[in-house]
């Protein structure tokens, strides 16, 4: 027993059993691919140029002789299925069931040759497999799916001079960075979904500028004809909000970008405003040109809306939820306004979907969005575009469309610069009547009115007609308050008007104190040179 105790306690021992472990995990590993190597879907990825991907499936099965089975696999909506090459064996019976929007599943009944084997090749063209602004490139594959019962192996072969593979998912079996090529296996046992990779590549691309005044594409000459196509889209939905919004634009540069990382996948586009503004640039996500037609259509516009708050007098950084509203509520208006034909339907219907989705569960409580300011909300940022986009949508659809926000912005421009809630609350009120403010109560946003934060400055300033020892501190708060009245934030000018109401009430009672503490002293030098006179009198009657 000690013999044994000795040898588990030896620090071989844990290493020998580690080794034992991975040893016996990847015998039973190719054991159970080996088993169901039987059947065997493979997968194989290669470029054709910049734009196109090929795309080849191979499904291989070796059985018994005239051995029948069923199958099936995920092929892209626009199959051509009289393309399927059956290269072994018979497909008897097969039909195609909808996956999701972009894809078909395709379900086959099949029959082993007289050698036992089954052999059927799909091959497509899958365009914006690979996406390219660089130095960034991003690998994106079709849907993988197939039947339970086969194992797969993919193989994916990218001409991409040195390219470094930033981030990978699934993680792949085999990685090989070339100096023309970049090469990645994979095999698997259950299908991967997806394989997708965000990569660093030093090929370089022609760089052209397509201009159709005020804007100026910048874009790499393969998406040339892309770039065109948000131009397009562009010259319907200028005139449109430049008339809603009251204000022109200038000189407005617009990219195509990759994303640097996978959270990147979601941004349709932004408008770099981080301090200081950029207001001449727009970056649209190239990977939604593989997504619902309209989607790109609608990101493009809802990025160009930021631009013309921005010019109107918005600020960002306090009003987020006002540039994001009015961005997604003009973004899915005016992208379905200039869409005469339908072909932008989809991404509108999906985007309108997924905000009214969320909306429904915040039970008409979109107070929070006062404090989105970038990450400042926790939780899913997309509760705040849902939240933003259905204020906007309500009171649109309340006070009389798209000519209330004409309106609004008619109001707005007197302003010069709308800096706060309250104040852009206000601008609504004086459009739509005082009956907005209880609404966005109700709501749950917290409104300060520029007539209370005035009334509490008078008030300040009647008390600081009286002399008071704090008067310096009470006049400084007091100048602060009327500078940021001014300028639209009433919460911070009352903030410091209650703070000079109650340095005016310590003042008072610094003095009242300071008179009772004087009376005090006066009193008590009395009784004591009373007392000191009474004592000398009689100490000389007493001699």
């Amino acid at each position: 027993m000690n013999k044994i105790k000795r040898i588990v306690r030896h620090p071989l021992f844990v290493l020998v059993i580690a080794s034992l472990i991975v040893v016996i995990g990847f015998f039973a590993e190719n054991l159970w691919f080996r088993y169901r190597g039987k059947r065997l879907y493979e997968y194989y990825f290669s470029m054709i140029d910049d734009k196109y991907l090929h795309v080849s499936v191979r499904y291989t099965v070796k059985e018994g002789m005239y051995t029948k089975d069923l199958s099936e696999v995920v092929l892209p909506h626009n199959f051509n299925i009289s393309e399927v090459n059956i290269i072994r064996g018979n497909i008897t019976h097969w039909a195609l069931v909808p996956y999701n929007y972009f894809y078909d599943v395709y379900k086959f009944e099949y029959v082993t040759d007289g050698k036992g084997l089954f052999i059927v090749e799909f091959n497509y063209t899958l365009k914006y497999g690979v996406l390219i602004v660089e130095p960034y490139a991003m690998f994106l594959s079709p849907m993988i799916y197939h039947d339970k019962k086969a194992i797969g192996v993919a193989y994916i072969n990218l001409r991409l001079p040195r390219a470094r593979v930033l981030q990978i998912n699934p993680y792949p079996s085999k990685v090989f960075e070339g100096k023309e090529e970049l090469i990645v296996k994979y095999r698997w046992t259950e299908s991967p979904g997806r394989i997708w990779m965000i990569l660093r590549i030093s090929e370089t691309s022609t760089i052209v500028n397509i201009t159709s005044p005020p804007f100026t594409f910048v874009t790499p000459s393969r998406y040339t004809e892309e770039a065109k196509m948000i131009l397009d889209v562009y010259s319907k939905a200028y005139p449109i909000l430049a008339n809603i919004i009251g204000v022109n634009l200038q000189n407005v540069i617009v990219r195509f970008f990759v994303p640097k990382i996978y959270s990147e996948i979601y941004i349709i586009g932004f408008v770099p405003y981080s301090p200081p503004p950029r207001p001449n640039e727009i970056y649209l996500n190239v990977i939604y040109l593989r997504s619902y037609r309209g989607m790109l259509e609608y990101g493009a516009v809802h990025e160009l809306v930021h631009h013309f708050l921005l010019k109107v007098g918005i600020s960002p950084y306090g009003l987020l939820w006002v540039h994001e509203g009015l961005a997604e509520y003009l973004g899915i208006t005016v992208t379905a306004i200039i869409d005469k034909e339908g072909k932008f339907t989809a991404g509108i219907e999906k985007r309108k979907e997924l905000l009214n989705t969320l909306a429904s569960l915040l039970n008409n409580k979109y107070g929070f969005v006062q404090r989105w300011m970038s990450s400042a909300v926790s939780g899913n940022v997309m509760y705040c575009y849902a939240a933003s986009y259905t204020i906007f949508k309500k009171l649109v659809d309340e006070y009389g469309g798209l000519n209330f926000l004409y309106r609004v912005f008619d109001e707005m421009r007197k302003y010069g610069e709308v800096t706060s809630t309250s104040m852009f609350i206000e601008i609504l009120s004086n459009v739509a009547g005082q009956k907005v403010y209880s609404v966005f109560k109700e709501w749950g946003f917290i409104i300060v009115r520029k007539e209370e934060v005035v009334k509490a400055l008078n008030v300040c300033e009647n008390l600081m007609n009286q002399r008071n020892i704090l008067s310096y501190f009470i006049k400084n708060n007091m100048d602060k308050a009327r500078f940021y009245i001014n300028k639209g934030f009433y919460a911070t000018a009352l903030s410091l008007l209650h703070k000079a109401f109650i340095l005016t009430l310590l003042g008072i009672i610094i003095e009242y104190l300071g008179i009772m503490s004087l009376s005090g002293m006066i009193i008590f030098l009395i009784i004591i040179a009373i007392e000191l006179k009474l004592w000398r009198k009689g100490e000389v009657l007493g001699s």
